[in-house]
């Protein structure tokens, strides 16, 4: 089928739409910007399978994803296409042609999905101490989450360090409690984020 007979089907099963889609000229739009992308070959598949299962199956892919792996603003108008792509679904004077297009609005936002960037575990990196020192020194990958280090002795706070004092990936955490540490002591530094979530959490080799 030619895109230019295929755009016109589906502006035309739009506009025969049920009543379920009350913007359906914004989405004709995005979905002729999905087929005008397309391939030969996925327009060989859309027109080898029907609508329907079309449609099932990339609303099953939708149910495998997790909201929380992806950035609300991609993830938002997905979720959003999912509900009525679900309503086209369930109700069954909803045509094949408008079928087929929830499906493809699907990929669409799919495509558009933006995955939540997360700190690697061992994004901060502690220097060994050594017993009578006053300070940790370490480095830390460059990540607008970081906003702050605490360091624990023993499971007690020692002190708590602004990530916008240090620069170039490095840090030196002065005026801890080295009275307190010692070759037996259990020192940790943890990266916290503006919500004070813990991202990282790094346990210090200590030396006599």
């Amino acid at each position: 089928m030619k895109k230019s007979a295929m755009l016109s089907l589906v502006a035309v099963s739009l506009g025969l739409g049920t009543g379920l889609i009350s913007s359906g000229t914004a989405h004709a739009a995005q979905i002729g910007i999905g087929i005008s992308n397309s391939n030969d070959s996925s327009e060989q598949l859309l027109e080898e399978k029907s609508g329907k299962a079309f449609l099932g199956e990339h609303l099953a892919a939708v149910e495998q994803l997790k909201s929380s792996d992806y950035t609300t603003e991609t993830w938002a108008p997905l979720w959003d296409t999912y509900q009525k792509a679900k309503q086209a679904d369930a109700n069954p004077f909803t045509s094949d042609m408008m079928l087929r297009s929830w499906g493809a609005s699907l990929v669409v936002a799919m495509n558009n999905l933006q995955e939540v960037s997360i700190l690697p575990i061992n994004s901060v990196s502690i220097n060994p101490y050594t017993v009578g020192d006053t300070e940790l020194t370490g480095t830390y990958t460059d990540n607008e989450s970081l906003t702050h280090l605490a360091v624990f002795i023993n499971g007690g706070l020692s002190g708590i360090y602004n990530m916008g004092d240090f620069k170039d990936n490095t840090f030196n955490l002065k005026w801890i409690n080295a009275s307190s540490i010692t070759e037996n002591s259990n020192v940790e530094v943890v990266a916290f984020d503006a919500q004070n979530n813990e991202v990282s959490r790094v346990k210090v080799a200590v030396k006599g």
